[in-house]
């Protein structure tokens, strides 16, 4: 997926990071308040965490909105998340 923004966008851009692809889970899982704080906390968290760098930023952005989500007891948003994942 970071590939294809980087070529529509010719390279004349920033490199992504997680929370550019966090509103797009967000409002693929459509997710509520409470999910969303928790995203975006475990977003930070894994932005501080060296050990992410080696995973794509939209991998990782799908993979904490599916954390917040099942941590939250939302277990149906996250399948939209894992096929909206899935067929970028």
């Amino acid at each position: 997926m970071e590939w294809l923004v980087m070529e529509v966008l010719n390279f004349q851009c920033f490199l992504p990071t997680i929370y550019n692809f966090l509103w797009f889970y967000l409002k693929a899982a459509k997710a509520d308040a409470d999910v969303e704080k928790r995203a975006k906390y475990l977003a930070v968290l894994a932005l501080s965490d060296h050990e992410q760098l080696r995973y794509w930023p939209s991998t990782v952005a799908a993979g904490v909105v599916i954390m917040a989500s099942m941590d939250s007891n939302q277990h149906g948003p996250y399948h939209q998340v894992i096929e909206v994942k899935n067929t970028a």
